[in-house]
């Protein structure tokens, strides 16, 4: 049989393993929320470039080429280039 001390050891060892389980189960569902929030702004901003690509597509041929020398000269500063 456990002496007094060593049964109370016990118990606070099983309360934080308890309290561990319980936050680790928090952040866990916290992570999955966050996830689900980025994929959410991902796919936004996939819509938003298949539009910009839908709207390139459909402009006069002078517009495009206008259109890809902006942003490449725009990329190109972002470089540094």
């Amino acid at each position: 049989m456990l002496p007094q001390g060593r049964l109370t050891d016990k118990e606070a060892a099983e309360a934080e393993a308890a309290r561990l389980r319980t936050e680790v189960g928090q952040l866990a569902q916290r992570l999955v929320e966050l996830k689900a929030t980025e994929a959410e702004r991902m796919d936004e901003v996939n819509m938003m470039c298949e539009q910009m690509v839908r709207c390139l597509l459909k402009a006069p041929r002078r517009e495009k080429s206008s259109f890809r020398r902006n942003v490449v000269r725009r990329n190109d500063g972002a470089r540094g280039i």
